[in-house]
């Protein structure tokens, strides 16, 4: 029961969707089964969790039916019901919301209907929005080519005298969602594996280059901005493409859509980390002003939400960097952009921060053991830490051994077992627990120490290799 798609799908739900979820049902254009919306009453209360112990579906069907015999079968149908209207929910609503889509699907829709003066008025409408607009995305480009063919192929249409032309503008609109979608593969190609070495171009690009280089990309200033990156992750030291890069988005981030400014802002974070990774503790200090950035021009606010991953990470580097009135002025501020099912594991995680970063490992082990963690990122998150405050423990009290050891083995089966973790971070986070358990379990000897330096600062992806190399030295000694 708790783990069915109904409650999965009900946990989704923020709580100011809940009203509309339940006029939804009350319509009876899309729900003609009272017994539906009564489901959905009784399980309600239950938000956001589901984790109540009372709700098994026998609790279901007593509140249902009451005083009849339990029927497995009769109440699989409800909850199978009420989850295909919670689906369509998802599909309606989300048009409800969206004032753009519905008017490209009012505009075709009016094409089909041959109600063609109206088709035609709306048509206009729509390129006239589009070209209103201060960022030139490939989803715009794309909206604007299938809103010129619509057009340019319907029966009615007569065809005029500047046909050709109109072909020439369908033929850039494609040709510009294309080469905007292949840059934006090409960038996340080259920095999913977060090590930004590459020894090989991806040969699409170059299509693109040369079509940048006849038809110029000024005019396409997210094509010009993931040219940038794509130099950049070829050329991975070199500082003066960062800090172009970074200038040139800060300047024209107006100019961008939310999914591009995002993605080539966490580019730059995941970069910035990278140098800093690698011993350049200088770029710590430009992730931070990335991140700032990303929540004032609300690249990081998506519908007015923080991921639980974003809030962490934000706070954790500003712990990390000493920026404790900024700890406490973000939380105060963006707290409540947290889902409120999210909330309390990323307030406490963040107290297990501050914990750490003021040296008292066991109330962060501590804190720590009492969290339950959904979320496969964050429990990965929250498990280095514990890891590190144990390691820390047990630089000074030797009865910390055992403990150390166990979490790493507990910690690696959880990375191996977890197939939704992105091979990038599996790796970079085994190499830490590879490395921790050697530096653990190593003689105390000069040569030794040589010989794991050597390796923790040549392996190409591993989180925490400053910490590392400090635990090493305090070690070995």
């Amino acid at each position: 029961m708790h783990q069915s798609k109904l409650l999965t799908l009900l946990r989704t739900l923020e709580p100011d969707e809940l009203p509309w979820f339940k006029k939804f049902l009350r319509s009876p254009y899309h729900n003609a089964n009272p017994l539906n919306l009564r489901c959905f009453e009784v399980l309600r209360p239950f938000h956001p969790g589901f984790t109540d112990e009372r709700l098994t579906k026998q609790f279901l069907h007593r509140r249902l039916f009451p005083g009849q015999d339990f029927g497995e079968q009769r109440i699989r149908k409800r909850m199978s019901e009420l989850n295909a209207l919670l689906e369509q929910f998802f599909v309606v609503h989300r048009h409800h919301t969206d004032p753009a889509r519905q008017q490209r699907e009012l505009t075709a829709e009016l094409g089909r209907r041959n109600a063609y003066r109206f088709f035609e008025r709306e048509t206009q409408r729509t390129l006239d929005a589009d070209t209103d607009v201060a960022h030139r995305s490939a989803d715009h480009f794309l909206r604007h080519f299938l809103a010129r063919e619509r057009f340019y192929v319907h029966p009615l249409t007569v065809p005029a005298a500047d046909g050709a032309e109109q072909l020439r503008a369908m033929s850039d609109a494609l040709d510009r969602f294309y080469l905007l979608k292949k840059m934006f593969l090409a960038g996340s190609i080259l920095s999913m594996r977060q090590s930004f070495e590459v020894d090989t171009e991806l040969e699409f690009v170059r299509e693109i280059i040369d079509w940048g280089n006849r038809r110029g990309v000024d005019d396409l200033p997210a094509l010009k901005l993931q040219l940038q990156l794509y130099e950049l992750c070829l050329h991975p030291h070199s500082d003066d493409r960062f800090l172009g890069l970074r200038d040139d988005l800060l300047d024209r981030v107006h100019q961008l859509d939310l999914q591009t400014g995002r993605f080539l802002l966490e580019i730059l974070i995941n970069y910035t980390l990278y140098r800093s990774n690698l011993g350049n503790r200088s770029f710590l200090l430009e992730t931070f002003k990335l991140y700032r950035t990303g929540i004032t021009k609300q690249l990081l606010v998506a519908n007015g939400r923080i991921s639980t991953t974003t809030y962490t990470n934000i706070m954790g580097l500003a712990i990390e960097l000493d920026q404790l009135d900024f700890v406490h002025n973000f939380a105060r501020n963006y707290a409540d952009h947290l889902a409120d099912r999210d909330r309390p594991v990323a307030e406490e995680l963040t107290r297990a921060q501050l914990d750490f970063q003021r040296r008292h490992y066991r109330e962060v082990t501590e804190r720590l053991s009492r969290l339950t963690i959904g979320h496969p990122i964050t429990r990965i998150v929250a498990r280095r830490l514990s890891l590190r405050a144990l390691v820390e423990l047990r630089l000074v009290d030797p009865t910390y051994d055992q403990p150390v050891l166990s979490e790493l083995d507990a910690f690696e089966r959880f990375l191996q077992r977890h197939r939704v973790i992105s091979d990038t971070r599996r790796e970079s986070n085994l190499n830490f627990l590879r490395l921790l358990r050697r530096i653990l379990l190593i003689e105390p000897t000069k040569a030794s120490r040589t010989v794991l330096d050597a390796a923790v600062r040549e392996v190409p992806l591993v989180v925490h290799r400053v910490w590392l190399l400090e635990v090493l030295e305090r070690w070995v000694g």
